[in-house]
């Protein structure tokens, strides 16, 4: 048994918690089994559209520069 949190920098956001619930419940998400803290937790898995898998070598500056979140490619 997991619990589902959702984070988003629009968490602590008077508008962005509102928007965040609306979005979900439009696309299907039974929020009503979903957490939403206002920082981020502690976690057996992140998933984020602007994250880097960190696996012990540090990205060069080139890629850094680079980088493209899902939604720009």
């Amino acid at each position: 048994h997991f619990n589902v949190a959702i984070y988003s920098s629009r968490s602590c956001s008077k508008r962005g918690l509102p928007a965040m619930i609306v979005y979900l419940k439009k696309h299907g998400a039974l929020v009503e089994k979903l957490d939403f803290p206002t920082q981020k937790l502690p976690a057996h898995l992140t998933i984020d559209d602007r994250a880097f898998c960190f696996k012990g070598t540090f990205p060069t500056t080139e890629w850094i520069k680079a980088f493209k979140p899902w939604n720009k490619r």
